[in-house]
């Protein structure tokens, strides 16, 4: 990954999104400028790739929450009319709601791949909460992975609306891919909360849920999804350096997001 000083030179187009509104766990806002700060420990891609980025810098909160989701789809639909792929770090899971309305405007016909490990459909409950009622609200086909914490109107909502869900316990590579080459088209966008990883690779978030997916399978996915899919943009989020344990868990997004962005 080498960072260019022109958009129109880049193959792929990073963004900051340090939002803490939305949510009462507080402390998401540091991760873009952590994680940034980690990609320097990360030299060349295990894929022996490297692809040139440009750093569009960090959309900042407005005081009205309103606002700043605004705010966020208007940045998202101009750096789109690069027509190239958009990393965005959160943040917290909010910001997921207007970057997908912004890519729903520019393309009709792409799918989600939402790792998380709570399905976030509980409507009403903050705006982190049913980032995933949005999306289905918008007809947008969507794939759920990694799931182990839900409410019982979470679980009924996925069941009523027909959503494709595989729990973390169900987890492997080969079947997220079936799942997913089932239900979406060929463009993919990649919805990462941090928490999708069990909390041993990544403490550094709001929820602790143990028994997640590795950190290994995590960026073998990643790889698996670039290699069966056209991965138009995806978002981490929901990193918390306050509540990290020796930057492990930002260390872990900047390496995802590194490997993603040198793979796509």
């Amino acid at each position: 990954m080498r960072f260019v000083d022109k958009i129109e030179s880049a193959d792929t187009i990073l963004i900051g999104f340090p939002i803490d509104q939305g949510t009462e766990n507080k402390g998401c806002g540091d991760a873009p400028a952590k994680i940034r700060e980690a990609f320097d420990n990360f030299y060349f891609s295990e894929n022996v790739k490297e692809k040139k980025v440009y750093d569009a810098s960090d959309v900042v909160e407005e005081e009205n929450f309103e606002k700043t989701m605004e705010k966020i789809e208007i940045k998202i639909s101009k750096l789109l009319e690069y027509k190239k792929p958009i990393i965005s770090i959160g943040g917290n899971h909010s910001i997921t709601t207007p970057i997908i309305k912004a890519f729903y405007k520019n393309n009709k016909n792409f799918g989600v791949i939402f790792l998380d490990a709570h399905p976030d459909c509980q409507k009403g409950y903050f705006p982190f909460g049913d980032v995933v009622t949005k999306i289905v609200e918008q007809n947008i086909p969507i794939v759920l992975i990694g799931l182990r914490n839900w409410s019982k109107d979470e679980y009924e909502f996925l069941i009523k609306n027909k959503i494709p869900f595989l729990q973390a316990k169900e987890f492997s590579v080969e079947r997220v891919i079936k799942l997913a080459k089932e239900n979406l088209p060929k463009d993919v966008y990649i919805s990462f909360d941090i928490d999708a990883v069990d909390p041993a690779f990544a403490p550094g978030t709001g929820c602790i849920d143990p028994c997640g997916i590795s950190s290994r399978d995590a960026l073998n996915l990643l790889y698996a999804i670039n290699k069966n899919f056209n991965i138009i943009g995806f978002d981490l989020v929901e990193v918390n350096p306050s509540k990290d344990i020796n930057n492990l868990t930002t260390n872990l997004a900047a390496k995802l997001i590194f490997e993603v962005v040198d793979n796509l």
